[in-house]
This record gives structure tokens, sequence and C-alpha cells, in this order.
């Protein structure tokens, strides 16, 4: 599959959804877990609003709609550089270069549509994540620290990127 997708009009995507071009997009999906959505959803906004040009594209488990979570969120850091879907999974993934999320099928799905997961492990808490059995194929974070730095890696497209890109054709 890697490699062999149609066409994405990513300019188009932008301006039917009225967003800005020249943004760095990260998709955030949250889980049906609430442990693992709040910091997850947490460490995405301290993140972007320490970035002048990252666009967060949000996107909920349909369990556990978070608007209250997320508009709480945005007040705190002060950041309107968000927008909440509903529906477009795949389009918001083709846009994206990056997928914040928990540990999900929506990991594997991402990287076929060629988005980097970056996956929140929560501690203490027994998930069910397909990522555990394909770990060379994404990042893992749980501080922030660990969150800034495969950001980072993710937009330098450095060794440790490169490295995890080269390990998808194994895990789809």
């Amino acid at each position: 599959h890697l490699g062999k997708l149609d066409p994405f009009d990513g300019l188009g995507c932008c301006h039917d959804r009225k967003l800005p071009e020249e943004a760095r997009f990260i998709l955030v999906t949250t889980s049906v877990s609430i442990e693992e959505s709040l910091p997850l959803l947490r460490g995405a906004f301290a993140f972007a609003a320490q970035e002048r040009d990252v666009f967060l594209l949000c996107k909920f488990h349909y369990h556990l709609p978070l608007y209250e979570a997320v508009n709480a969120l945005a007040s705190e850091y002060g950041f309107t550089r968000f927008r909440i879907f509903e529906s477009d999974l795949y389009d918001l993934m083709r846009l994206a270069p990056i997928l914040l999320s928990a540990g999900s099928s929506t990991c594997i799905e991402a990287i076929v549509f060629e988005s980097m997961p970056v996956v929140f492990r929560s501690p203490g808490e027994m998930s069910s994540n397909p990522m555990l059995d394909v770990p060379d194929a994404g990042f893992f974070w749980h501080t922030f620290e660990e969150l800034r730095s495969a950001l980072g890696s993710c937009f330098q497209r450095d060794e440790a990127y490169s490295m995890r890109r080269a390990a998808w054709p194994k895990a789809i």
C-alpha cells in the first residue's frame, strides 16, 4: 500500500476546510480512555503553543467527545490554532505528516497514509495497542520532553524518523 496512494490535493483540502495552507499540521486522535486522552491532549497543546506554525487537527473517539477539555486547554495555553473534526479521518491523515495518538489501529492506518505515529504511553495503563507489535515503526512518549524530541525528529525528518519510516512496510 505504501507509495500507491491516489494523488491528494493538500491545498484543496486546506481550502475546503478553511485551514491555513502554510501550517505544519499534527493530527491528534483521542481514545476511549480519558486517562490516555487528557494527557495526550495536554501534551499536544503544550507543544503547539510553543511553535508558531503548528496547527492541531483534533478528532475525538466517538465514545469520548472532549470538547470542554480541548476548549479549556486552548484557553489555558492561549492557543487558537486548532480545529475539531467529526469526520474525514483519512483526509486528515494525508494532510498531517504526524499523528499524535494513543496506541490504536488508527496508528497503523496513519502509516498507510504516510503519517508518522507518535504514540502516547500511559504508564500503569493496560492498553490494547497494536503499535507494540511494531515498535520500530513509530515514536512512543510519556513525558513532555519525549514528545518534544519525537516531534522534533518528525519535523526535521532526521535519522530517528528515517529509521522508523523504513520499518513501515513490515508494520502493514
